[in-house]
């Protein structure tokens, strides 16, 4: 089996507890798939993105994972048209360090804004061994 090509989604409220469930279904895929060095960085991107979602967007929302050979791609699409903007976070506050760590962790992210939705989606190199390697 080749890990090019894999997608996996999942839908979630918007209730606190959906960023945790979106770090659940990150980790659950990435460990599925040979991809456990990842797990830590994209299960924290995902739960930034979720939490945005839930925090600044009020409704449900999709977390998606694009597992190629050579990358994986984690997206969350939301009923928002508005991008996510940094904002200077207080240093000892709880908040606004969200899409800095996003920038940080992944090689790129990213919005696409369509009418009146958005997907945001950040990647990330994949270099460990391929799961058609391991079998």
């Amino acid at each position: 089996m080749s890990i090019d090509g894999d997608t996996y989604e999942v839908r979630l409220g918007a209730d606190p507890s959906s960023p945790s469930k979106a770090r659940d279904f990150v980790r659950f895929h990435l460990l599925a798939q040979g991809a456990d060095h990842l797990v830590e960085d994209i299960r924290l991107v995902a739960s930034e993105l979720a939490t945005n979602a839930v925090r600044h967007v009020g409704s449900a929302f999709t977390v998606g994972l694009d597992v190629g050979d050579h990358n994986v791609r984690l997206w969350v699409w939301d009923s928002s048209p508005f991008a996510p903007t940094r904002v200077a976070g207080d240093p000892m506050g709880a908040g606004g360090r969200g899409l800095a760590l996003v920038e940080m962790l992944s090689s790129q992210w990213g919005v696409a804004v369509l009418d009146a939705s958005k997907t945001v989606w950040a990647t990330f190199e994949f270099d460990g061994p391929s799961v058609a390697a391991l079998q």
